[in-house]
């Protein structure tokens, strides 16, 4: 059997071409599920709802990223179903392992700008502060296609509408997509 010697093994752990890009355009989507909600320091029971990301991403390390991300999405809140729709975007940054055989470790976050929009007067013109975090694994898939699978929360610690005070602890979510 032959010695791993240096070139041999970099060979092994190098990420796949695909995975190598300079610059990644990713498209999910997948659920929020909403844990703990509060507005003017009552807690309104929360249901889950549908998640679409949009991120561009640079590398401007080895071993991180920074980019951009937009995501839209809807819960229900309140005891009578009303839909809260949430737009934001924002500047995030990631670190990133190779993990071989052509899959990818990303872990970070980002912070930005959200929008709430409501038929409840409670929730509409919402504006708050975003801060997220997240873990993504992105693995080729062939033909330079990359999947992935991310895992995260998003938060609002600062927010309102000018009469009323809204903010969420993290709030989880998964999402399946593509990066190209």
């Amino acid at each position: 059997m032959r010695p791993l010697t240096p070139l041999v093994l970099c060979a092994l752990l190098a990420p796949d071409p695909a995975l190598a890009r300079d610059t990644r355009f990713g498209l999910a989507a997948g659920l929020l599920v909403p844990l703990e909600l509060r507005v003017d320091g009552r807690e309104p029971e929360a249901e889950p709802g549908p998640l679409l990301m949009i991120t561009f991403d640079h590398n401007v390390d080895p071993v991180v990223d920074v980019g951009f991300f937009i995501s839209a999405g809807s819960i229900t809140a309140e005891t009578r179903d009303e839909q809260v729709n949430l737009i934001e975007f924002g500047l995030g940054a990631h670190y990133r392992w190779s993990l071989g055989s052509g899959g990818l470790l990303r872990l970070g976050g980002g912070v930005g700008y959200r929008r709430l929009f409501a038929d409840a007067s409670l929730y509409d013109r919402v504006e708050g502060v975003a801060i997220d975090a997240d873990a993504e694994y992105s693995h080729a898939l062939g033909g330079g296609l990359v999947g992935q699978v991310e895992i995260g929360v998003l938060s609002q610690p600062w927010g309102g509408n000018g009469t009323t005070t809204v903010v969420f602890a993290p709030i989880p979510y998964l999402t399946v997509g593509a990066v190209f």
